[in-house]
């Protein structure tokens, strides 16, 4: 029992480490790739545009121009949190395009990845901005899916919140993988002991051998019961005198 609260006292100290581990970690970096500046309204073929973000490592930061789901181009990279970029006028105008930041973690197979809600790219002509150059025409660099050099690890869903949009951080996913099995130690830890405690009453509720109890002090006494039809032996002889005084001989038994 001893040994075991000790093991007990030493998981939970583990699992307590961890915690503030995990806690300490999120606290002094910052889990996600935020996304400050970007054309929302549109952007112009062959005019610069300034796009702005905040990343949690001073790693490098690609950026890359998505269309309608498929890769379109890579845009750049960054890492002082501002890049110019002046969208190609070989591109295609129209709207559906959306732009991914992310960032590889150096000594780490994970990575950030956060994108832009979509926006459209517009084409300055003669007669003025026009929003696309025709209901179906597609990117001419558009690709059938999406590379596989973008970073694996977080990702989020497009929202209309592009401040909020990340992943579970490194510090949460090493948290999970070291509280998971500790936690698991932990239960198994639990269900020993309730099971030793289980079977330590089970033995004790086992009755004991029944043992005879010794009888009172005393001698028995047996006694010969009376069924009216013979005079027990310790009975007093009756002797019948008779009418005249003298003396006979015994009673005789009633019929």
């Amino acid at each position: 029992m001893a040994g075991f609260r000790r093991i007990f006292s030493t998981v939970h100290v583990l699992f307590i480490a961890v915690l503030i581990q995990s806690v300490s970690s999120q606290t002094a970096v910052t889990n996600r790739i935020i996304i400050k500046a970007y054309p929302s309204d549109g952007a112009v073929l062959g005019e610069k545009t300034t796009l702005e973000y905040e990343a949690p490592t001073n790693d490098p930061v690609k950026i890359e121009l998505f269309w309608d789901g498929s890769f379109n181009a890579t845009v750049g990279s960054g890492t002082d949190g501002s890049f110019d970029w002046t969208p190609s006028t070989s591109l295609v105008a129209g709207p559906d395009y959306y732009l991914t930041f992310s960032q590889s973690i150096s000594n780490s197979a994970l990575g950030l990845l956060n994108w832009s809600d979509p926006f459209p790219l517009l084409r300055k002509t003669e007669n003025g901005i026009v929003t696309s150059d025709g209901p179906t025409n597609l990117p001419s660099s558009t690709s059938s899916s999406v590379p596989s050099s973008s970073p694996t690890g977080e990702t989020s869903s497009p929202s209309s919140d592009t401040a909020g949009k990340t992943g579970l951080s490194i510090g949460e996913k090493v948290a999970i993988g070291i509280t998971v099995p500790i936690a698991v130690i932990i239960l198994i830890a639990a269900a020993f002991f309730f099971g030793r405690r289980r079977a330590a009453k089970r033995k004790s509720a086992v009755a004991e051998p029944y043992t005879e109890k010794p009888e009172l002090d005393g001698t028995a006494k047996e006694h010969d019961i009376l069924d009216g039809r013979e005079v027990v032996a310790w009975e007093l002889a009756a002797q019948d005198s008779g009418r005249d005084g003298k003396a006979r001989g015994p009673v005789s038994e009633l019929p």
